[in-house]
């Protein structure tokens, strides 16, 4: 038991490194256009997680899922929700905007904690309720501070919760469930890609180093989601909240650092609020392991 509880903390952390890590992949594609990027990702995304059920023989999970009409529509949904998510992402990262990234998947969990309150009835208990004025607090001085709405941090925080909120309601495994999703963004990804490249542009085979790193996005999407998958099966909710916090701040400082984007008073301010409201979550989150 303790063994298994090992593999799953060092599953959940490495998936939750490598998404921090991911704005330098991005990076490497500047040059190309983030529609594009995403519809590589989205392409070649399904075409790993499928070689995956292909390999482990779980093809007749696809089949059971596409069977249901409610799974269906459900799935095209979350689909459609993780697609912005990942647009959303390539573009801020590739606009210098890697902080404002940062900022949404911080938020992200708090924002989960009202979804879950006016969609599924789960009340807000405890520290979770001064968490999310902090939350709200520092959006609003971002938002005074920039003249504008941290809109790219706060749409990956809404598309993210909305998507964790409609994975809810589905019974599809993790695995096959990306695949559906995916599929379900496959023909307007390969219409795109084919638009562009009758129109004589496109980075795919045209740029070589461009080429792999778009192949490889598929492989870059979805390996952490495996880790992920395999860490949240072995080790509590709790210890997993506290670690999704690596990704957003191994960003932070990679956009601070690595990148150079300028932090006003106004945008620090910001994330010492958030930061207040996360140890305030964490605190919820291990009052109410120890009630378990």
């Amino acid at each position: 038991m303790r063994s298994e509880n090992r593999v799953g903390f060092q599953s959940a952390t490495l998936a939750f490194v490598f998404w921090g890590l991911l704005p330098i992949y991005w990076k490497f594609m500047k040059s190309v256009p983030a529609e594009e990027v995403l519809s590589h990702r989205i392409i070649w995304s399904a075409i790993f997680v499928y070689l995956i059920l292909l390999f482990q023989r779980r093809t007749s999970e696809l089949w059971d899922a596409l069977k249901d009409k409610r799974t269906v529509i459900n799935m095209i949904g979350s689909g459609l929700l993780i697609g912005t998510n990942w647009f959303t992402y390539i573009w801020a990262v590739n606009h210098n905007m890697v902080l404002e990234t940062s900022l949404g998947y911080f938020i992200c969990p708090m924002l989960s904690v009202l979804l879950g309150f006016f969609f599924l009835k789960e009340k807000i208990r405890g520290f979770m309720i001064p968490a999310l004025v902090f939350v709200g607090t520092a959006i609003a001085i971002m938002t005074l501070g920039y003249g504008q709405f941290p809109f790219a941090g706060v749409t990956l925080a809404v598309s993210f919760g909305f998507y964790g909120l409609f994975r809810k309601k589905v019974q599809v495994k993790p695995l096959p469930g990306l695949f559906i999703e995916t599929l379900t963004l496959v023909p307007i990804a390969l219409g795109y890609l084919i638009y562009v490249h009758v129109k004589g542009g496109g980075a795919f085979m045209n740029l070589l180093p461009e080429t792999y790193y778009l192949i490889g996005s598929g492989v870059a999407t979805s390996l952490p989601l495996l880790l992920y998958v395999a860490g949240a099966n072995r080790i509590r909710l709790g210890t997993l909240g506290t670690l999704q916090y690596i990704g957003p701040s191994i960003a932070f400082f990679i956009g601070i650092f690595m990148y150079h984007e300028p932090i006003g008073l106004s945008k620090l301010a910001s994330f010492v609020l958030i930061w207040i409201g996360v140890v305030l979550y964490l605190m919820q989150l291990y009052r109410d392991a120890k009630h378990v």
